[in-house]
């Protein structure tokens, strides 16, 4: 068998195919000749020079579609891409070739472009929306959806660049074999998951690589400064982002998927240097139990096809060890809860240009190889099996919706008066998945005495939610809220799982028939957008008197809200002076005025509230900004961050302590080092500046751990 052979199914076995497709009125003898004469020695125009080792002899390329090299001057695998380099190409590659398409699904944190590439006829370009519409449905005449994905761990770069090498082959290829594919199936191609790690990678390897490779493992090349290319811009890593969707990256990518809900997808890895090539399926006892076991068994189907087109370049590989399929938060098994194949591929890698291994040097190039034989295996095998994989599809959602059927769970509701952003947070991050929430309209009271809150708000936010599990995504609603404590195989690759609304501390519930029946929403309300968006607070009194003419003497903010965090950080950058109560005091209000999210039986009739410690009060007798820019600003916060804030109406409470009692302390604005670089964790350190920068609004000063001993310290009233 031939190199041709393994990475790119002869013309004559798709001529056969498409002999029984009811696409398809060629005679058999007429496609095999045709076949061919296309294939003949001296017939077929080959690729550009710098990507002839990557692909399939003997197949006709397009010489007016270039090659990354005729656009970038640089030959594949002597020197790593930059991201810009690579949307450059792709652009090119578009302008020239009417198969593709290419377009901006968001912005990663350093503003780089997240482009997501659509491969197909031209004749179908025009008309994707429809055909979407139509595999959406299930149609058998609709095209099969494959979703290449490459790239989600920067440092693992050998995946963006047999990415490259694909996209050149399915836009400039001429043989009928990519011809018919390109009929009969839409090809996602997602080249850089994560670009802010690939360029922090690109730039390590490319600025320590001289004229001379150097293999040896301790060269500075192959030791990534710290935090490493792997993750995104916040030290995040993004293959455990696909259910928690907290960074643009994971955003843009999921609600692409969600847009598609492909048949097949891959997730394109490295690993270490030592080891050799992995394909899934991975351990059979570490399978998520969800996941259907036809799954499973198509996907070692399909494993055939990356078996023989790796024998046939002499490449070992394994199959069923290490690496599991459990987590439904990572690439390769979040499609498999949702009628899709997820298939996840591990490339032995050079982490640089070329390293020592003890089977000898292994070169950037080759791992490339290695990457896009298995991606043509991925297309010959989704080509072979499409009608597997619509089965499979259709399956899935009918097992989906006989199991929520008998599933003694209904539902699952959630929710939290005194904290609505929370519940929302949770809501906004289900509906991303493309799962039907609901705003409860009542309170729901459970058979435990537990009571899950529901109905609007003072502000008019949603105080809950609640989730019907009979919906085509029931395995995935299942994995964001259930949580397991009894396993097959107690060994995880990392993570088994994350339950959603334990990550928020948002009350929750699974509701039986009976409570589901008795839980009011409205389901012509399902929630499509942000639900935690700014909402309409009632106003504050004005910013020094009420419409009675008594006197603002404070506003009073919670602090047990989600953000009350950011709040906080917004007082102290206007400058303003805040005080924390460290003991209950109970205050007169302006009855009418106070965005106040309590419910009214916190309330009496003189016009009073209890406030807890931890209160945060701003009076107005020690400020020294605009009265009228501190009202706007508490406005903001009602508004956006939805606290409650109240306005103080007198200095002398009804009870607790007074507002100028010692026991308020003065909390002044945090200056925040957070220690970073080796030996510290750069994942820990990523959440906490992710935290702080993004989510508070608080600027945090990255000091290298070396320099602890030179630093000024005094700088900061906080070091992490």
């Amino acid at each position: 068998m031939t190199v041709r052979d393994a990475v790119h199914r002869p013309d004559r076995e798709i001529a056969m195919r498409r002999s029984h497709h009811p696409r398809f009125a060629h005679p058999v003898l007429l496609a095999i000749l045709l076949a061919m004469l296309l294939t003949a020695p001296g017939a077929a125009a080959a690729p550009a020079d710098d990507v002839a080792a990557f692909l399939p002899p003997g197949v006709d390329y397009d010489p007016e579609v270039p090659s990354p090299a005729a656009v970038l001057g640089i030959r594949l695998g002597e020197w790593h891409l930059r991201h810009d380099q690579v949307v450059h190409y792709i652009e090119a590659l578009a302008a020239a070739s009417p198969r593709l398409t290419a377009e901006t699904i968001g912005h990663s944190h350093e503003q780089r472009r997240l482009l997501l590439v659509t491969a197909t006829d031209p004749a179908q370009h025009d008309r994707l929306d429809a055909l979407r519409e139509a595999h959406r449905r299930g149609d058998d005449d609709a095209p099969i959806v494959v979703w290449l994905g490459y790239g989600v761990h920067g440092d693992e770069a050998s995946a963006t660049h047999a990415a490259v090498v694909m996209l050149y082959h399915l836009a400039a290829a001429r043989d009928e074999a990519t011809r018919t594919l390109l009929r009969e199936a839409i090809i996602i191609v997602d080249p850089c998951l994560n670009p802010d790690g690939h360029d922090r990678f690109t730039t390590w390897v490319n600025m320590h690589r001289g004229r001379q490779t150097v293999g040896d493992p301790q060269h500075r090349e192959h030791r990534q400064g710290w935090p490493t290319g792997r993750t995104n811009h916040y030290w995040f890593d993004l293959n455990r982002d696909w259910l928690p969707v907290q960074h643009p990256e994971s955003q843009a990518r999921v609600a692409a998927f969600q847009r598609w809900k492909p048949h097949l997808l891959t997730d394109v890895h490295e690993m270490g240097r030592n080891s050799t090539y992995f394909f899934q399926p991975g351990v059979p006892s570490r399978q998520n139990p969800r996941t259907p076991a036809s799954n499973i068994e198509l996907t070692r189907r399909i494993a055939a096809y990356h078996a023989e087109a790796l024998d046939t370049l002499g490449q070992l590989y394994y199959s069923e060890e290490i690496f599991d399929d459990y987590y439904y938060g990572k690439g390769s098994t979040y499609p498999d809860a949702q009628g899709s194949i997820g298939i996840l591929f591990e490339q032995a890698s050079a982490r640089g240009h070329v390293q020592d291994t003890p089977d000898g040097p292994l070169t950037f190039a080759t791992a490339i190889r290695n990457q896009v034989a298995t991606s043509f295996s991925t297309l010959r095998a989704a080509y072979a099996l499409q009608d597997d994989l619509r089965r499979y599809r259709a399956d899935s959602q009918a097992s989906a919706a006989r199991a929520a059927a008998a599933d003694p769970v209904k539902a699952f509701a959630f929710g939290d008066r005194r904290d609505p952003r929370r519940a929302a947070a949770l809501a906004d991050l289900i509906r991303r998945h493309d799962i039907a929430v609901y705003p409860l309209t009542a309170d729901l009271a459970l058979a435990d005495d537990r009571r899950i809150d529901g109905g609007l708000t003072d502000d008019g936010q949603p105080a809950g939610y609640v989730v019907p599990l009979d919906q085509p995504q029931y395995r995935l609603i299942h994995a964001l809220f259930e949580i397991h404590t009894a396993f097959e195989d107690t060994t995880f690759y990392d993570v088994s799982t994350w339950t959603m609304p334990l990550a928020l501390h948002v009350p929750y519930a699974a509701l039986d028939a009976r409570a589901f029946a008795a839980a009011r929403f409205d389901r012509d309300a399902r929630v499509d957008a942000d639900p935690a968006a700014p909402s309409d607070a009632r106003p504050l009194a004005p910013a020094t008197r009420d419409a009675a003419g008594r006197p603002v003497v404070a506003y009073a903010l919670p602090w047990d809200g989600l953000e009350a965090p950011r709040a906080l950080q917004r007082l102290h950058r206007l400058g303003a002076r805040i005080r924390m109560a460290t003991a209950p005091f109970t205050g007169v209000i302006h009855p009418g005025a106070a965005a106040d999210a309590a419910d009214s039986a916190d309330a009496d009739a003189d016009a009073t509230r209890a406030f807890a410690p931890g209160t945060l009060v701003v009076p107005l007798a020690v400020q020294t900004i605009d009265p009228d820019a501190l009202h706007r600003t508490l406005e903001t916060i009602a508004r956006e961050d939805g606290l409650p804030v109240a306005t103080l109406a007198s200095g002398l409470t009804p009870g607790g302590i007074d507002l100028g009692s010692p026991s308020f302390v003065r909390l002044d604005a945090p200056r925040v080092a957070l220690v970073v670089d080796r030996p510290i964790n750069m994942y820990s350190a990523g959440s906490l500046w992710h935290l702080l920068d993004w989510r508070v609004g608080l600027p945090v000063t990255l000091l290298r751990a070396d320099a602890l001993p030179r630093a000024d310290l005094d700088r900061y009233t906080h070091i992490v």
